[in-house]
């Protein structure tokens, strides 16, 4: 309670208001930034003599003080108030952006008839043209574009990367669909995916599945997997999302070792077969049009009615459930549809390198596709496809340098962040200046 860490307490609460009220919060984030580091370097010091220190010996006590803080913030937080004397009573905060009512009944269901259908879709293609001119998505129409051709311009090597981009943008997609819209910040996702992974490959080479339908039951078993965790948890606070998925997902990658008569143990289940006869180029225009075709039907979910209510929950759960809507039935939903996308791009890595193993369901993995999330942008449909390819990409490129390139990699990381702070498709500055630039071209070239 010195006057640091009443400044502390008030950037993490507000941190506009703390700056309307004479706090630096930079200034408070290099103090905290600071003291953190020395403290984590002190416990360092007192650990060496003790054990062996090795490059990742730093994971398992950063994931229990994850987990000890996930646990007690919450109350934390409930004690904290911007006061401009001290703390007086607790102030909910929310995002000031406004949560209007959705159309349509309050909380009602709408029926499924074939003139609302077809208005969806009306709806879906009339923003989506309008989207389509605008600077981000013609980046991401050349993106479309580059890689369609790819094959022609490019060796077999780089068009296996390529479709190592296309799933795990598929992934970065659907978490982001979780994260992102509904704020349901999850660790179980990399897990559900390799849970999609292994539902494909033991259908498909069990019980014959055809390869075209094998990756759709991949993702169905990794939607029903989700439910367990969510439904429960959902009626908690959303700060112990996060740690429960953490904890589940650690469940899941366990059992996939643990249960080696159904999964294959450590050594991963092979046997999977192929899909089109082994044939890379079918293969690679199939996974593209599956990603294309589920990241359209993520948009036009995203720009209906159910889209409208995903922003208000993230915005405000309290108010979004004052205007009449269940919100626990639409962030169970949401959060199934995003596993279940999740197990249908696992389905497609199974076929992709016929295997399936526990790493891929790994924290580790999860990480790696949180910085793709991170690097592209949150809450932005077009930012998991740009950051899968900066992140993803990148690392493949420099892969001929040997392991200094995971060096390099961390260093292009925290200058995207830096220049980026909301990722390089949600720095609406610097599309704003793309924007204006194009809209000189077009009025140049009228």
């Amino acid at each position: 309670y010195t006057k640091v860490g009443l400044g502390i307490q008030a950037v993490a609460q507000d941190r506009q208001t703390a700056l309307l009220m004479g706090i630096r919060p930079n200034r408070i984030y290099a103090i905290t930034f600071g003291i953190s580091a020395a403290l984590a370097g002190l416990a360092g010091v007192l650990l060496a003599p003790l054990f062996s220190i090795y490059p990742s010996v730093g994971w398992r006590p950063f994931l229990l003080a994850f987990i000890v803080v996930m646990i007690v913030s919450p109350q934390s937080r409930n004690d904290v108030v911007l006061d401009a004397d001290d703390v007086h009573h607790p102030v909910p905060v929310h995002d000031r952006r406004s949560v209007s009512q959705p159309p349509g009944p309050q909380g009602g269901r709408r029926g499924m008839s074939g003139e609302s259908i077809r208005a969806g879709i009306d709806r879906t293609l009339g923003q989506l043209s309008g989207d389509v001119r605008s600077a981000k998505g013609m980046f991401m129409l050349a993106l479309l574009l580059i890689a369609a051709v790819s094959p022609l311009l490019v060796s077999r090597h780089w068009v296996g990367i390529i479709i190592q981009i296309a799933i795990y943008a598929l992934v970065v997609l659907s978490w982001n669909f979780i994260a992102g819209y509904f704020g349901l910040f999850t660790f179980a996702h990399a897990a559900l995916f390799g849970v999609g992974g292994y539902g494909t490959a033991i259908v498909a080479a069990e019980y014959g599945v055809p390869p075209m339908l094998a990756p759709l039951l991949g993702g169905l078993a990794a939607g029903l997997l989700a439910l367990p965790v969510i439904v429960p948890v959902l009626r908690l606070a959303d700060d112990y999302v996060a740690m429960v998925t953490l904890a589940y997902a650690e469940i899941l990658h366990r059992a996939a070792i643990i249960l080696d008569g159904i999964t294959g143990g450590p050594t991963g289940y092979t046997g999977i077969g192929s899909m089109f006869g082994g044939g890379q180029l079918v293969f690679f225009y199939f996974v593209l049009a599956v990603v294309a075709g589920l990241a359209l039907l993520q948009y036009g979910l995203l720009v209906s009615r159910f889209g409208l209510i995903a922003r208000a929950i993230r915005e405000s759960e309290d108010a979004a459930q004052m205007l009449g809507n269940n919100t626990i039935r639409f962030k169970t939903i949401g959060f199934v549809i995003g596993s279940s996308i999740a197990g249908i791009a696992g389905g497609l890595q199974a076929y992709y390198i016929g295997i399936v193993s526990p790493p891929m369901m790994a924290l580790t993995q999860m990480i790696d596709f949180l910085a793709m999330a991170v690097v592209g942008g949150l809450g932005v449909m077009t930012g998991p496809v740009a950051g899968t390819v900066i992140v993803h990409g990148s690392t493949e490129a420099l892969r001929q340098i040997g392991d200094i390139r995971l060096l390099l990699w961390g260093i292009l990381l925290i200058a995207v962040i830096l220049y980026f702070p909301k990722g390089f498709m949600g720095d609406d500055r610097f599309w704003d200046r793309i924007e204006a630039l194009l809209d000189r071209f077009r009025g140049g070239s009228s």
